[in-house]
């Protein structure tokens, strides 16, 4: 209570360019060895709606509309102000559910610095219909627990609406306080396509993590990419009339250029079996999919989006692996009356699999070794599912989630558990290994990048995105490459 109250005195006076740099890099959780104990404890706790959903979100869409090649560049500084503001309350919400692992010093410094930079980031975006009300005075004056994410949602709308009116929604929903995420995936789904078709091109990348927030500053580094854009036009303007660069014909200059500087592809397995089959690789059009959910093939960022139900959907072969009885209807509606789709309506047991696959290879129509796609997205062992399965099936691609708080090199395989199939359970109390000593929190589902690769032996990295990544087969690789697509 007193450190809040500390916090609330100083938030109205406090301005960014006195405090706002003076404990960055804002850490969080706390990297002091004294605070290991209590950030072990507390780092299972559920995360805020605004780590959780909020702030990601709206950083892809700013990312989404930083490289769309219709919207101007001049949208990119207020862009980044955004995603400023958006990093800001997402440190402030993470600082508060580690609040007992900071000392009460180290926690009041830390929201008056966040809350002077929420401020003036809140100053500077109101021309896009931002809130005049400080968000840290709001929450700690008059108890309003909802102003952050008005502040966040509705500079959002008006910068959509102004950069790029045709996917902007048309208000913002629940009472102003969140932007309607779905509509503008919705209505970006065909261009994003065409984008990873390699249709149209993305412009380089000019948004940065905040310099403010990032270890002495490093992120500064990153705004050197702003340039990128103008020099590849620039060179491309040159050469005989009518080509787009020096003897040029088909004017391909620009498109090389674009994607020499942009970003690798999202790990769309869509966008990339479309390359393959342009480049002269035959399709099998059959699936296999653990983890079917609802068996919607959703928007991509939908919680349910998913590239093997939309496969399935327009007609491909497909085993469609499913535990949780909550969507045994939905499967059965969308796909009980298609010969070609088998359903497997039970959690499959690891020592099973690969029987119980090389069965449906058997019955299903259409069902064959060279599938298009594999999909792994069962929240438990993920790996060693995908491990098993390529025992029975040789796929072009794998798509799978991995776990993104463990980077590469380093190997993480969660400890499979049969009595821990259930997705149910995931979110229990429970031993981190069966046999061994009760510890607080849950155990980590799923695997690292590291551990998917290493169980994928003859299998190369086509793309990775913020928690899915897309394998290709090694053999298809060149084509894949020859298709324009860039491999990392």
């Amino acid at each position: 209570g007193s450190a809040l109250a500390a916090v609330a005195a100083a938030a109205p006076a406090a301005q960014a360019d006195e405090v706002g740099v003076s404990l960055a890099p804002f850490y969080c959780p706390p990297v002091d060895p004294e605070a290991r104990p209590c950030v072990r404890q507390h780092r299972f706790a559920s995360p805020s709606y605004v780590e959780d959903f909020l702030v990601p979100a709206t950083i892809r869409v700013l990312i989404r509309l930083n490289e769309e090649p219709s919207v101007s560049a001049n949208w990119s500084e207020p862009s980044q102000k955004l995603l400023e503001l958006s990093e800001a309350v997402r440190l402030f919400w993470c600082t508060e559910r580690f609040g007992d692992c900071y000392s009460q010093r180290a926690f009041v410094r830390h929201q008056q610095e966040l809350c002077a930079i929420i401020g003036d980031r809140q100053s500077e975006l109101m021309e896009f219909g931002g809130e005049e009300e400080h968000v840290c005075i709001a929450l700690y004056r008059d108890g309003d627990a909802l102003h952050h994410s008005r502040a966040i949602a509705k500079p959002l709308q008006g910068l959509v609406r102004r950069a790029w009116p045709a996917v902007a929604p048309s208000s913002i929903g629940n009472e102003g306080t969140r932007f309607h995420y779905e509509y503008f995936w919705q209505h970006t789904a065909e261009l994003t396509s065409k984008i990873a078709s390699g249709s149209l091109w993305l412009r380089p990348m000019t948004l940065s993590y905040p310099i403010v927030f990032s270890p002495g500053g490093i992120c500064a580094a990153a705004f050197g990419r702003h340039s990128a854009d103008a020099g590849w036009r620039g060179r491309c303007r040159e050469g005989p009339e009518g080509s787009r660069g020096p003897g040029d014909a088909r004017g391909s200059c620009a498109a090389s250029a674009a994607r020499a500087h942009s970003p690798p592809p999202e790990p769309d397995a869509e966008a990339a079996l479309r390359a393959l089959e342009g480049a002269g690789v035959s399709l099998s059009h059959f699936v296999v999919n653990f983890g079917a959910a609802d068996g919607a093939c959703a928007s991509r960022d939908d919680w349910n989006f998913d590239p093997a139900n939309c496969l399935a959907a327009a007609g491909a072969a497909a085993v469609l692996f499913e535990g949780n009885p909550r969507w045994f209807p939905l499967l059965r509606e969308r796909f009980g009356d298609r010969a070609n789709v088998s359903l497997s309506l039970a959690y499959v047991q690891l020592e099973h699999e690969a029987a119980l696959l090389r069965g449906f290879l058997r019955s299903v129509p259409g069902a064959t070794g060279d599938a298009d796609l594999l999909k792994m997205d069962i929240d438990h062992a993920d790996c060693l599912f995908m491990e098993e399965a390529l025992k029975v099936v040789s796929p072009k691609l794998i798509h799978f989630e991995y776990w993104p708080l463990i980077p590469p090199p380093l190997e993480y395989v969660q400890h499979y558990q049969t009595s821990k199939l259930e997705v149910g359970l995931y979110a229990e109390p429970r031993k981190y290994v069966q046999g061994g000593e009760p510890s607080a929190g849950a155990e980590m589902s799923g695997c690292s990048l590291s551990a998917f690769l290493r169980r994928a032996p003859g299998y190369a990295l086509a793309a990775v995105g913020p928690e899915e990544a897309l394998l290709v087969r090694a053999d298809l690789a060149p084509a894949l490459r020859a298709s324009g697509w860039p491999l990392p």
